[in-house]
């Protein structure tokens, strides 16, 4: 990301440079259609993508941290516009690291794969924190092959074709060991979202 941001910098500056022939032309109209079409573009990447990822250093836990970026930028690599938010520092969740990692990889493998279909290609991750519970949102866009919500987690039954949706009915089994974990699976204006909730575990 660092030299990510490094190239885009320099890029940049270029763009920026090349301002200068439209000014000593004197070419307003040019230089009017010249930002518009170019240098306006460029500084909205700055509010996109992979500047959202920022945000992902509210999540305490490393190794959900460290899954999650990896999801993300291959996401933002295969062209998925990615809009996270996060706004509370996010502390120890009550649930297995590993079994939350494997969840929420599996919700975002989808949700790439789904996205990807799409003409906006779009994901958006939301991390919701209340005084006893966590929220976590995974929602995308997609198409909708007339899939009824209620068969979609049976093995085997998946929007992306025969002998696929293993992942959800894994998703499943998990969480029949956590009673203090619910789900939620919305289809809504064209975005497909899973929502975990996690209550804290008292002592």
């Amino acid at each position: 990301m660092y030299d990510e941001l490094r190239s885009f910098k320099h890029d940049y500056v270029n763009v920026l440079l090349t301002l200068s022939s439209f000014i000593d032309n004197n070419d307003m109209d040019g230089l009017n259609a010249y930002f518009k079409s170019t240098v306006l573009p460029t500084s909205e990447k700055l509010n996109q993508g992979k500047y959202y990822l920022h945000k992902l250093s509210k999540i305490k836990e490393p190794a959900i941290k460290g899954m999650l970026s990896a999801k993300f930028i291959n996401a933002m690599n295969l062209g998925i516009n990615l809009f996270v938010d996060i706004m509370d520092d996010i502390p120890e969740i009550s649930m297995s690291v590993l079994d939350l990692t494997r969840i929420l990889g599996i919700y975002i493998d989808n949700a790439v794969e789904a996205a990807l279909e799409t003409e906006s290609k779009e994901i958006k991750f939301n991390v919701v924190l209340d005084q006893s519970s966590v929220a976590i949102i995974v929602a995308n866009s997609f198409v909708n092959k007339g899939i009824f919500l209620s068969e979609i987690e049976k093995k085997g039954i998946s929007t992306k074709g025969e002998g696929r949706g293993i992942g959800l009915d894994n998703v499943r089994k998990i969480l029949e060991s956590y009673e203090n974990v619910s789900k939620m699976t919305e289809i809504n204006d064209n975005y497909f979202s899973q929502t975990l909730v996690i209550e804290k575990m008292t002592a």
